[in-house]
């Protein structure tokens, strides 16, 4: 996996979470959560409240 170091936490909103969709099963199971879970494979980007 690739390291952005451009993303730092220091730039993400206390009351915005950016959450990546990997292959990961942590990263799936927690996508379920969201509204519109992405498919298999895909990496996005999601901004919740």
């Amino acid at each position: 996996m690739e390291n952005q170091s451009e993303c730092h936490e220091e730039d993400i909103p206390r009351r915005r979470l950016l959450v990546t969709v990997d292959l990961s099963p942590n990263f799936l199971s927690f996508t379920e959560q969201l509204e519109f879970p992405p498919q298999r494979g895909e990496t996005r980007w999601y901004y919740t409240v």
